[in-house]
């Protein structure tokens, strides 16, 4: 096990990281009232993670993660953008259902298994971003859908600085 300090941000990621599973299996084993009620009332409705689709830009140590977060929670299509080939097989291995080399191509992918309305969830986890990925990331969800930045630090350029 690596040694946390509490000043080293590898370590607060990690404990973040460890908190965030505790947490949420404490929730998965423990159901809340309205949640059961709900089911109750209407066994045949799915889960709505079950329907979801994810696009996960960057499969390295975090991006293949997200990967088997997004597939462990029930995501229906999990979709790696990374332009490594190696990367991309790995994504498949570890739960991703489709892996492109560019964003252009998941959005597409995206459109399509949804029947046009795009992603629900999108992960960056690349190691440099730019703006170029984050509104790519942002045109591949649909309405009201997420997009989470895991990578900010050491190389955001922003096209609108001069």
């Amino acid at each position: 096990m690596a040694n946390l300090h509490p000043k080293n941000p590898v370590s607060i990621a990690v404990s973040m990281a460890l908190l965030a599973a505790a947490a949420s299996s404490a929730r998965a084993a423990e159901p809340d009232a309205a949640a059961q009620n709900a089911q109750a009332q209407n066994p045949a409705q799915p889960d709505a993670s079950e329907e979801q689709t994810v696009i996960v830009y960057g499969v390295g140590g975090i991006g293949i993660n997200a990967v088997q977060g997004a597939r462990f929670a029930g995501a229906k299509h999990v979709i790696a953008v990374d332009p490594v080939p190696l990367k991309r097989a790995t994504a498949l291995s570890f739960g991703a259902t489709h892996a492109t080399a560019d964003a252009e191509e998941a959005q597409r992918i995206a459109v399509d298994l949804t029947r046009g309305v795009g992603a629900d969830k999108a992960i960056v986890a690349i190691g440099t971003t730019d703006s170029e990925v984050i509104a790519d990331a942002f045109a591949a969800v649909g309405k009201a859908g997420v997009v989470v930045l895991l990578s900010m630090g050491g190389g955001f350029h922003d096209r609108t600085e001069t």
